[in-house]
């Protein structure tokens, strides 16, 4: 079973994403509320899937709310409890960008027609070995997972240049 899991996503992200320099989107279905961007970025806010070992990756997170009506959620955490997880490219989990979360004391998100909610994390551990990854984002509204957007990223060999 966890190799079918496995094998499953392995081609899930091969046939959705591949390896490009360009934000991961949703091919928005008529009427979807929200569009979602999911992407690294260099130090220099540049869209990329390679990085140099050492390197600051930026995990960038954008929902834009594209329908007609105000988007509620129950705070930030439930937007971004399942964002910048890392796996290898055969599907083991490596980490999160984020150290530890808490839904203690945030507030609720609305989001309004046109509006976006913009995060972004930078990945604080370890730098991770040369090799493929994968992170992936999960979306939750009102409790109930919805699409999953992957993106596949490399991290060579080489030092960082200085």
């Amino acid at each position: 079973m966890k190799k079918i899991c496995v094998f499953m996503m392995a081609l899930m992200v091969t046939a959705i994403v591949g390896c490009s320099n360009e934000s991961v989107e949703t091919n928005n279905d008529p009427g979807e509320e929200l569009r979602v961007d999911y992407r690294l970025l260099d130090k220099n806010s540049n869209v990329t899937n390679e990085f140099h070992y050492g390197e600051e990756i930026v995990f960038d997170l954008i929902i834009s709310n594209i329908s007609d009506h105000e988007l509620d959620f129950e705070n930030d955490l439930e937007i971004v409890a399942t964002a910048f997880l890392v796996y290898t490219s055969d599907g083991q989990y490596v980490n999160s960008a984020y150290r530890a979360l808490t839904s203690i004391g945030r507030p609720p998100v609305k989001i309004k027609p046109g509006e976006q909610f913009h995060r972004q994390q930078i990945w604080e551990r370890e730098p991770l070995p040369a090799g493929e990854y994968v992170s992936s984002y999960n979306l939750i509204m009102g409790g109930e997972k919805g699409k999953t957007y992957e993106i596949k990223f490399k991290i060579n060999e080489n030092q960082q240049l200085k």
